[in-house]
């Protein structure tokens, strides 16, 4: 304990609103909760005018003055958990336990290591109370919170004042920056907000659309059947590399109720001309043909999809200890950036466990505000900048001893 710096050591003199004091003794307490151990001191410093105590309480960066207090009325021992002090009743869930971790200097009694004592805490208006029972005693102080500068200055300006001016302006600077990080977060989340807001509908997709298989009976290991349709939408000109495009994907519960049922589904993207190397004429005439062509894009040597987004809709029900459930998930949406522009088909695979309809599936596409990819990112860039400032502006120090505020 000796070795723990502190704002005060024994023998120094300062001035703090016209009187001199001190400091003779350092008391150093422990309270000691289930997950963590927190220490004080308190130094007792002596009126050199009239010769009085007073304590200086040294806790987490902050300093305190205390002094002897007499109050009007007082009851440890009132109801339901409380005590009465000067006509207010306090509860007693504020109370800690303490023990008495080192000392020295000269004090007003000799304390014991390890000596417990319950200490309350608590603000009257702009006063601190404490009062410290231990065995057969009690004690009662109150103070006031003194300026940390105004203390170095009255017992370390020539040692510590110059580093306490410097902590503080970092600070300053840290809590400025860590406000501009979060202005600038909220300008993003605006863009993001905007950007998901402003997308524009991709006309056309579905305007041509050719229904390749329907409801084609398979067997899936594990699954047993299973139903396919497969449509092939397009083409459609995406032509804007910078933006940001959303593929819709939703079970059109208007046109066929999905209940207690799942289905899959599978979207690519193919740019027109890597089709159309497989399948040089696409219209209802050729559709199988273009089936041929779309079941051997796996096989092909380089990839022919520029884009694949997958997912699964699903609707069920039961019974649970809380009583009846039902949940489901009819729509899913994906964003992405597209690289290349030009002329598209969209690709739809359908795999259900019963027989539907193919326009019971609807395929959206539409274009978000450019660029607004990247603003997530820099949200999340922003958002670590502003905590380190923040959490730089409470801890910066360049003093050996905390400093508060």
């Amino acid at each position: 304990a000796e070795g723990v710096s502190a704002v005060f050591k024994l023998g120094l003199k300062g001035v703090i609103d016209g009187i001199e004091y001190e400091i003779i003794g350092r008391i150093r307490y422990q309270e000691e909760e289930e997950y963590e151990l927190s220490t004080w001191d308190e130094w007792l410093a002596v009126n050199t005018a009239d010769g009085s105590y007073h304590w200086f309480v040294e806790e987490d960066g902050a300093i305190f003055l205390y002094g002897d207090y007499v109050p009007q009325s007082i009851n440890l021992e009132a109801a339901n958990n409380t005590f009465e002090f000067d006509g207010r009743s306090i509860t007693k869930n504020r109370g800690f336990v303490a023990r008495i971790v080192f000392h020295e200097g000269e004090l007003t009694w000799r304390p014991e290591l390890g000596e417990p004592m319950t200490v309350y805490d608590f603000k009257n208006g702009g006063t601190y109370f404490t009062i410290e029972q231990s065995e057969g005693e009690v004690s009662i102080s109150s103070g006031k919170k003194l300026a940390y500068k105004a203390v170095l200055q009255a017992f370390r300006k020539d040692e510590y004042l110059e580093q306490y001016e410097s902590t503080i302006k970092a600070r300053k600077s840290y809590r400025n920056k860590a406000w501009l990080y979060l202005a600038m977060s909220v300008i993003a989340c605006g863009f993001i907000v905007r950007g998901c807001a402003s997308g524009t509908r991709v006309e056309g997709v579905t305007n041509n659309r050719l229904v390749i298989t329907d409801n084609a009976k398979m067997t899936e290991q594990g699954q047993g059947t299973v139903y396919n349709s497969e449509v092939l939408y397009g083409p459609v000109t995406l032509d804007d590399p910078e933006n940001l495009y959303e593929f819709s994907i939703t079970a059109d519960q208007s046109v066929q109720q999905l209940s207690r049922e799942w289905q899959s589904f599978r979207v690519m993207l193919i740019a027109e001309d890597r089709l159309k190397a497989l399948a040089p004429t696409i219209d209802r005439e050729h559709a199988k043909a273009v089936n041929d062509a779309l079941d051997d894009i796996e096989f092909q040597p380089d990839p022919v999809e520029s884009y694949v987004f997958q997912g699964d809709f699903w609707d069920e029900d039961g019974t649970d200890s809380e009583g009846y459930w039902h949940e489901s998930d009819t729509s899913l949406s994906k964003s992405f950036v597209m690289q290349d522009p030009g002329n598209y088909y969209v690709y739809l695979s359908l795999f259900s466990e019963k027989p539907r309809k193919t326009e019971s599936v609807s395929v959206g596409l539409s274009r978000g505000m450019k660029s607004s990819l990247y603003f997530p990112i820099i949200l999340g860039v922003l958002g670590v900048l502003m905590l380190y400032n923040r959490a730089k502006s409470r801890k910066y120090n360049e003093l050996p001893f905390p400093v508060d505020g």
